[in-house]
């Protein structure tokens, strides 16, 4: 299904506590040419090779991207992940090794506005912002799936402009990428790196890229992360140094809403699960 806008924290009145996530995967593209040259891209044979950025902007730290990164980092083969945080993850070097990535993860600030001329935005190292169409213009990406772990990446407008489909995640599928991941709304720092975590992890890194399924994977960690109990997650983390280290400082888990208290599901409030969706395929 194609469809201009995420449904899948959309309750169903079949079940109460059941959401359409559980029942269906649904697919997001701007257009059914777009859908279908991602399915195209997506059979690309690109050698795994991780290129992330994190906590790029010291103003407005990201103090649990950098364990999201490194966590996610050990899923690929050795030599297979270019990290860089702070003014390190500068302009130049995301557009000199972009191009090399079969996944690129952006863990760092952003924002998508209908209103901006260019889009949509990314802070980089040392204050530079890459924006949507200088992304399409300078680079090509050949990446399987591109993540935008940071805060209103996918927001995106139609009324003023009913014909177009501006932001973040069009800029990214114009540069090149089969899939974008973006968010919704302003992410939860404490939350972001267990579902990214677990995101590459149904990703299964051990196939090749153009076997992948990004839609499917993120779907699923939304899935566990919603019914995920505060013992599953303290067995989760125990195995994943970088995560337990920033998680277990941060004082986690912290129960969010009436649900997750009733159920012992520290998550399973939508802002933390629901935010993150995934355009093309």
């Amino acid at each position: 299904m194609l469809w201009d806008t995420h449904e899948a924290a959309l309750p169903l009145t079949s079940s109460k506590d059941a959401v359409l996530d559980e029942v269906v995967e649904v697919h997001l593209a701007p257009s059914a040419a777009v859908y279908s040259a991602s399915c195209h891209r997506s059979a690309r044979q690109v050698q795994q090779n991780l290129v992330a950025i994190a906590d790029t902007d010291p103003a407005h730290p990201l103090l649990r991207s950098l364990a999201e990164v490194i966590e996610i980092a050990t899923l690929f083969p050795s030599g297979g992940a270019s990290i860089r945080t702070g003014a390190a993850a500068s302009l130049e070097w995301v557009l000199d090794n972009a191009a090399k990535a079969s996944h690129l993860h952006l863990a760092c600030h952003g924002a998508s506005d209908i209103s901006d001329p260019d889009g949509g935005r990314i802070v980089l190292g040392g204050g530079s912002r890459l924006s949507t169409r200088e992304l399409a213009n300078r680079q090509r990406l050949n990446a399987r799936v591109t993540v935008a772990s940071a805060c209103q990446t996918g927001i995106y407008a139609t009324g003023a402009s009913p014909d177009e489909f501006v932001g973040l995640a069009s800029g990214l599928l114009q540069a090149g990428a089969a899939c974008a991941i973006v968010s919704l709304w302003p992410v939860l720092d404490e939350t972001t790196p267990l579902l990214m975590s677990r995101f590459y992890e149904y990703l299964n890194l051990s196939l090749p890229a153009a076997e992948q399924r990004p839609v499917t994977a993120l779907r699923a960690a939304r899935l566990w992360l919603r019914t995920l109990t505060s013992a599953e997650l303290q067995l989760y983390i125990s195995a994943r140094p970088a995560l337990a280290h920033t998680l277990r400082a941060a004082g986690l888990p912290v129960n969010r809403g009436s649900d997750a208290t009733k159920s012992n599901r520290p998550f399973a409030s939508p802002e933390c699960w629901a935010p993150f969706i995934a355009y093309g395929f």
